[in-house]
């Protein structure tokens, strides 16, 4: 008789769980804000721009552009092929960051375990540059 109860205890807590599991959550518990209102507004539209500093001397700007609810571009401009010869890594991470920001949405993004470095410190250039274009609440 006791394992009866249990099985059915147990029965219904697996129940439970996946209807919890597998039922729509609300648009706000979503860490993933593709799904959010397109009526509402995140952002001031337009490019905003970080200065990334590689050394004394050496820097490359990170640009980001967004619509008012919206990342819609990010691209790092000034460049040098010294830069590129001397930072192999940079580019393709920026590509690669770039891709999975605006997909996402956030900066919340992984990082590649084999540059993590370089993308840590871009991903702080592109939400410095968020952070600019962030409507004031």
């Amino acid at each position: 008789m006791i394992k009866a109860v249990l099985f059915i205890v147990i029965a219904l807590i697996l129940i439970v769980g996946l209807v919890y599991f597998f039922s729509p959550q609300d648009s706000n518990d979503r860490n993933d804000r593709n799904d959010r209102n397109q009526e509402e507004a995140y952002f001031n539209p337009g490019t905003y721009s970080t200065k990334l500093v590689l050394g004394e001397d050496d820097s490359v700007l990170i640009n980001v552009t967004v619509t008012s609810n919206r990342i819609s571009n990010i691209e790092m401009t000034e460049l040098t092929e010294l830069q590129e010869f001397f930072y192999p890594t940079l580019r393709p991470a920026m590509n690669r960051l770039a891709m999975e920001v605006v997909r996402h949405q956030s900066v919340d993004v992984n990082v590649d375990i084999d540059n993590e470095m370089t993308e840590r410190i871009l991903l702080q250039g592109i939400d410095m540059a968020l952070q600019d274009a962030k409507l004031d609440e």
